[in-house]
């Protein structure tokens, strides 16, 4: 009995332990993220672009949340992005050619974590006028109007695999801008239909993107099915799905949900 009474005693102090260094390190994400981020992408300036000098911090979760549903790979794509930050995989182009690409800002590794998992994870406050702002952009583009009121992360898809996926410079002359590009997921020893596949073009990219089960040919045949899958691109100069000879491609086995791959295509297909 005395026995037990210790053990529970333990497992108390070490579930609260846990919940209040979760709660410090949500506290010192903020408090970071206040000091390093809010001047420029806080609610100052509402929605009129003239006033901003960034956008807003809700705009970079939406952007990035799309691509990055899990908490790991969205944490590791933003805090990328502070630590280096690069046009050419930047989520927000659009964003950059109104106010130019984001300064270098000196914060240590440690610190960027917390600011990105607090972007994630933290009430976030958003410009007036913001939500009637995306609603009015989705309906401009034709898609379906989101809600972003709550701040709540969209948790769906977090079986999906994030890929970016570039030609490498070697191969870049034997391809043209309308070329089709097919990313997709297949099991490894199974039915060679894709379990999940995107039809891009080369001047998109690079992209990136996330495979998941909403990109599915059968119901049956679902990527959060199977454990490990093999993913890859695949440029067809024939647009078809089969591949031909002279195509180019990239291919990688053993890929698990949530994991983040970057794939460059450099292989020729010879048959």
């Amino acid at each position: 009995m005395k026995s037990l009474i210790i053990l529970l005693m333990a497992s108390i102090i070490f579930f609260t332990t846990n919940s209040f260094a979760g709660t410090d390190k949500y506290e010192e994400g903020e408090k970071l993220y206040k000091a390093n981020c809010i001047a420029c992408h806080g609610s100052t300036g509402g929605m009129d672009l003239k006033k901003r000098i960034a956008p807003p911090i809700a705009a970079v979760r939406m952007h990035y949340i799309d691509t990055y549903p899990d908490k790991n790979s969205f944490v590791q794509a933003v805090s990328g992005w502070i630590e280096k930050q690069d046009e050419s995989k930047s989520m927000m182009r659009g964003a950059i050619q109104k106010f130019n690409i984001m300064p270098p800002i000196s914060v240590p590794k440690e610190d960027v974590l917390k600011i990105a998992a607090y972007i994630y994870d933290g009430k976030l406050d958003s410009p007036e006028g913001f939500e009637k702002h995306v609603k009015e952009e989705h309906e401009k583009k034709g898609k379906k109007p989101v809600s972003i009121a709550s701040n709540k992360v969209n948790k769906s898809n977090t079986k999906g695999i994030a890929l970016r996926i570039n030609v490498s410079d070697e191969l870049k002359a034997q391809v043209s801008p309308t070329d089709l590009v097919f990313i997709y997921a297949k099991a490894i020893n199974g039915p060679p239909m894709p379990l999940a596949v995107v039809k891009k073009q080369v001047k998109d990219l690079p992209i990136e993107i996330i495979l998941n089960d909403e990109m599915a040919m059968m119901p049956s045949l679902k990527l959060s099915s199977f454990p490990k899958v093999k993913v890859g691109a695949r440029i067809s100069k024939s647009g078809r799905p089969i591949a031909q000879n002279g195509d180019l491609f990239v291919e990688k086995v053993s890929v698990k949900g949530g994991e983040i791959i970057s794939l460059e295509i450099d292989s020729i297909v010879v048959k």
